[in-house]
């Protein structure tokens, strides 16, 4: 569990100056708070969350990345996405592969 913690905190420090949130591969079950506070200085470019171990996509989430033009959230287990997926205005590319989505 700390190795985890160790790559969730580096790779927000160096989402700081690459604009890209690395969190693929972190055994994460839920979004680290600590992601919402780097979104506050940096407008990241793209996230990855895949294969990790999520169930849901808090709207928290799009609000504050809503500069983000990729995001991957392929190999989790996420069934619904939140309504604010439509604030997603610069969104280009949604990998959402392997997870278990219903209508």
């Amino acid at each position: 569990m700390a190795s985890y913690v160790a790559k969730v905190a580096r790779a927000c420090e160096e989402a700081t100056e690459t604009k890209e949130l690395q969190l693929e591969d972190c055994d994460l079950t839920s979004i680290p708070h600590a992601i919402y506070h780097i979104t506050r200085e940096v407008q990241l470019k793209s996230a990855n969350f895949s294969n990790n171990k999520l169930k849901n996509v808090p709207g928290r989430l799009c609000t504050a990345f809503c500069s983000v033009s990729q995001l991957n959230f392929s190999g989790n287990k996420i069934s619904t996405l939140p309504v604010e997926f439509g604030e997603l205005q610069e969104l280009l590319t949604l990998d959402l592969s392997g997870n278990k989505l219903t209508n």
